[in-house]
């Protein structure tokens, strides 16, 4: 049996950081100190519940993204700009 993937925490952080997500930002929703997050950045694991939360709010960030992505470009190819 092999042990389950751990998610790539700074990777993660990175890619909300991308989507305009500060660390600030990313604290004050999981209402976590800064400096927790800060942690997590540099890999750091957080504990089972903050990393749940922040698994989410990647996906929500990240799912936005690509709605506003291929939202501007169907309207790019609809009226070719």
């Amino acid at each position: 049996m092999t042990d389950p993937q751990r998610p790539d925490w700074p990777a993660i952080i990175a890619e909300l950081e991308a989507a305009k997500v500060t660390l600030h930002i990313i604290a004050k929703l999981l209402q976590v100190q800064f400096g927790q997050v800060q942690r997590w950045k540099t890999g750091t694991e957080p504990k089972h519940y903050d990393g749940e939360r922040l698994l989410m709010l990647h996906r929500h960030y990240l799912q936005n993204e690509v709605t506003k992505q291929s939202s501007s470009t169907t309207q790019h190819a609809k009226y070719g700009s």
